[in-house]
């Protein structure tokens, strides 16, 4: 129920918006995940990637493309492995890095390229 209230929301927000955001922290099914991507959003993942019972996490990440990821940390919440249970931070990135990295089969340096592009293409940076 909440997938489809979110769908309905975001489905009526993304007509009026001339550039969509970020979708953060997505932990949700494939299906919302292929909704909001098809709606122009960018999907936000964190620590939770590196959570043992994350799987699902894990297959929405292998199957968003590159250019649709975000990097984020949510601190002070959401640690990722192996710091789990102690405040997160930004510095902690790397180990979310290499978890989405690993899954889409690409370098480190590749992922960051990337996701550092798409985030200033979601913040308007790169705005002509």
């Amino acid at each position: 129920e909440a997938e489809a209230d979110t769908k309905h929301v975001l489905g009526n927000l993304a007509r009026q918006l001339p550039q969509k955001g970020v979708i953060h922290s997505f932990t949700s099914s494939m299906d919302l995940a292929e909704f909001c991507l098809a709606e122009g959003f960018y999907l936000g993942f964190n620590g939770i990637a590196t959570f043992k019972n994350a799987e699902n996490v894990r297959e929405v990440i292998r199957q968003t493309p590159l250019e649709r990821i975000l990097l984020e940390t949510d601190a002070p919440y959401l640690t990722p492995v192996p710091y789990r249970g102690v405040p997160n931070a930004p510095f902690y990135l790397p180990f979310i890095a290499q978890t989405i990295a690993d899954l889409k089969e690409v370098s480190v340096d590749e992922l960051l390229a990337i996701t550092y592009k798409n985030s200033l293409d979601c913040l308007f940076v790169n705005a002509q």
